[in-house]
């Protein structure tokens, strides 16, 4: 996939952030660990669509269904590929990820619990 225009693998990121802003679609194949990501929300946040795994999605019951789930390579390559067919499904649902993000998630909270481990 990064041999294609416009798609770029970052690898692991030590911060998000400067990147957040130019993502068109955000990959989050997180397979290990537990816990909230906070990652995945500020990409919601940012009405950016996101792919990542179930492992990840069932720390947020809430926005599940605002994401594409994807379990393996094959899962992450087919989402990633027919990304543009997506795109108005994504921007419409990531709109309402946003409000279920504003009605149901306190980042004070989150970032607190986080600063703590």
């Amino acid at each position: 996939l990064n041999s294609r225009d416009g798609i770029i693998i970052h690898g692991y990121v030590e911060n998000l952030n400067s990147l957040l802003f130019n993502m068109d679609l955000a990959v989050f194949p997180i397979f290990d660990g537990s816990g909230l990501q906070n990652k995945v929300l500020e990409a919601f946040a940012l009405n950016i669509p996101v792919i990542t795994t179930n492992i990840v999605l069932d720390s947020m019951p809430r926005l599940k269904q605002y994401a594409m789930a994807a379990n393996n390579k094959e899962g992450f390559r087919y989402y990633i590929e027919s990304f543009d067919a997506c795109k108005d499904f994504t921007e419409h649902e990531n709109g309402s990820a946003v409000q279920v993000l504003r009605e149901h998630y306190n980042w004070d909270l989150i970032n607190t619990i986080i600063g703590s481990k």
